[in-house]
């Protein structure tokens, strides 16, 4: 985005890559007149300047743009010639705000800030878009709190070799090595998915982390979080809370399925002796785009694919499997606010939770509740008729209850038409600070 500040950050590595200005070298070589060029000629200079940085055989940075409000201007040529991609976030407002004084983007002074937001937003999910189709790295950069420091580090660890994608390659090795042979295999997240609690924050309580604000899950995420973990102290006898979510467990048996979580790796290995999970991988380097291409390149190998998770680090991987399992494990994560959850299958437990703001109880069941998750993952429930949020609840309608008994305990326990709704739903709901969910529980 014009004013996120793209170039500060960018000279900042000018003592390892070679920071190249885009806008410079087409002025220059359009002696200062690209703006005034025909769209026409513009996408001519731009695809020179790509020829131009690929005839180069040093490292290199560049700026570059995706597009100016509606037009976009990123090319096949662009998308070729880089090996990473970095998109600088900034707050809509703070951009609203720099546009505002600056004379070089006054062109873009009229904008509301929901207008840049609708910008931002929309370059984000078609840059990253296409970094997954091409197999390119993609990385949010928050303009506000990443340090010049951190990213020098960044940079050097992908120079020498830490790449999301090659990730993935490895992944998926190791789970041929397992499989040998093409077949139908789960791939099952960890925290909150397959184990009903977060065995980080489980095992760290005290410790918070600023680290995924915004949602973003990509690999400078995982790869900040694996740093500010590395050093700490946890109590690793606190997993002895944990509890395996017996649900899905039961759903997917106990054969031709991996565990692979972004969580912390001793603490999985801890969890998968105590659960006797043999083919269990973790890290906090696995990327939601991490998960992504491991499903994406079994896929390729041959394989089935059923995709289990719960949040947004898990989204992608859902998305690209052959059928996507969103897990509402008595809770609505929050980072799937405005996702598009509707082409996912709903894995509930044997009572359905949906947000009480988003929608009113849906006619399924009998019995109205309110479930409040509890910090050790248990569930606090309350009648009803003690809880304003559900007391309002519909009377379920005799045909709609009794489609819920033909299926099959835990997965789309919704008629089809309130499934949709809920997923509809999950993308446009704005989540109270009490989280508080409401429950249909199962007929009697």
């Amino acid at each position: 985005m014009p004013c996120a500040g793209k170039t500060t950050l960018m000279n900042s590595l000018a003592h390892r890559l070679v920071p190249i200005s885009g806008s410079q070298w087409l002025n220059d070589n359009t002696d200062g007149q690209f703006r005034a060029l025909s769209e026409a000629e513009k996408h001519k200079w731009r695809v020179r300047y790509t020829q131009y940085l690929a005839s180069r055989d040093d490292d290199l940075i560049s700026d570059g743009h995706y597009a100016f409000e509606d037009q976009v201007v990123f090319s096949p040529e662009d998308g070729a010639v880089y090996d990473v991609f970095f998109y600088l976030y900034c707050d809509p407002a703070l951009l609203w705000e720099r546009m505002q004084t600056s004379h070089k983007n006054s062109c873009f002074a009229h904008l509301r800030k929901v207008d840049l937001s609708r910008w931002q937003d929309r370059e984000i999910r078609e840059l990253r878009r296409h970094c997954q189709l091409n197999e390119r790295d993609f990385h949010i950069l928050p303009a506000t709190t990443v340090s010049k420091d951190d990213f020098a580090l960044f940079v050097e660890d992908i120079i020498s070799g830490l790449n999301c994608c090659a990730h993935a390659g490895q992944i998926a090795e190791q789970i041929i090595s397992w499989f040998p042979d093409p077949c139908e295999l789960h791939i099952v997240d960890g925290d909150r998915t397959l184990i009903c609690q977060d065995s980080f924050r489980i095992c760290a309580p005290e410790h918070r982390t600023n680290v995924f604000d915004g949602n973003f899950y990509t690999g400078f995420q995982s790869w900040l979080f694996a740093r500010e973990t590395a050093a700490l102290s946890l109590d690793t006898g606190a997993l002895e809370r944990c509890r395996l979510n017996t649900n899905l467990k039961d759903t997917i048996g106990n054969d031709s399925f991996v565990v692979l979580s972004a969580g912390l790796t001793g603490l999985w290995d801890n969890l998968a002796a105590r659960f006797n999970l043999r083919h269990c991988i973790a890290s906090p380097l696995i990327s939601a785009d991490t998960k992504y291409h491991t499903v994406r390149i079994l896929r390729e190998k041959g394989y089935t694919i059923t995709a289990w998770g719960d949040s947004c680090n898990d989204w992608y991987m859902l998305g690209k499997a052959d059928r996507g399992m969103l897990c509402l494990n008595g809770r609505i994560s929050r980072s799937l606010e405005g996702l598009d959850c509707r082409h996912l299958h709903l894995f509930c437990p044997p009572a359905v939770h949906i947000l009480t703001d988003a929608l009113p109880p849906a006619p399924v069941s009998v019995q109205a509740q309110v479930q409040e998750a509890a910090p050790d993952g248990t569930a606090a429930t309350q009648d009803a008729a003690a809880a304003p949020d559900a007391a309002a609840a519909p009377a379920a309608a005799p045909a709609a209850a009794a489609a819920a008994a033909d299926v099959r305990p835990g997965i789309d326990l919704f008629d089809e038409s309130t499934a949709a709704q809920i997923r509809a739903d999950i993308a446009i709901c704005k989540h109270s600070p009490a989280f508080k969910l409401s429950s249909i529980a199962k007929a009697a």
